[in-house]
């Protein structure tokens, strides 16, 4: 991913410190059956941080998508649909579409998993379960190989003609006078 973009690596090992984080915290969080109110809440917000940076990074690569493979592309695309169902409660509280309008419960854990330490959000019909979705994270990012970056960014900037670059013309003034 250097290749591509040093921010886009940065953030990534960034959303991957979070994972990381967040499923030690799950761990200890949920024991006995029982759940530690304080890291519960640690979890939710950080979690919502983590769903925010993984989806901007998948937004990104997606964005530029003559700088990746297509098998990469197909990977984040997936990725991004996946997280997508909760980054627009998450960011806008209000559901994805044309309605806009706002959540009721979506930002709120679903169900609990006491057994797997897991915890899941219900959005329509759709449920997502925190680990599975940080693992399908961590399975895109190791599957990405160096031949999987055709281009850096700001190559990929260069490629378009001149004709697609809108400059302004400077005019001469004459401060003097």
């Amino acid at each position: 991913m250097m290749r591509f973009s040093v921010y886009s690596q940065i953030q990534i090992e960034i959303v991957q410190n979070l994972s990381v984080e967040l499923v030690q915290n799950l761990d200890q969080a949920i024991q006995d059956d029982q759940i530690d109110g304080q890291t519960f809440q640690f979890i939710y917000g950080r979690f919502w941080l983590w769903v925010l940076g993984a989806y901007e990074v998948t937004r990104t690569m997606s964005e530029y998508k003559n700088c990746f493979s297509g098998c990469l592309n197909t990977a984040v695309l997936t990725f991004k649909r996946s997280v997508s169902i909760l980054r627009i409660p998450f960011a806008k509280q209000q559901f994805q579409g044309k309605e806009n309008r706002p959540i009721n419960g979506e930002a709120s854990v679903w169900r609990f998993d006491l057994v797997k330490k897991d915890l899941s959000f219900k959005v329509g019909d759709k449920v997502v379960w925190m680990r599975a979705l940080i693992e399908e994270f961590e399975c895109l990012v190791r599957s990405i190989k160096p031949e999987d970056v055709l281009l850096g960014l700001r190559a990929s900037k260069t490629l378009c003609s001149a004709a697609d670059i809108n400059i302004p013309k400077l005019e001469a003034k004459d401060d003097l006078g």
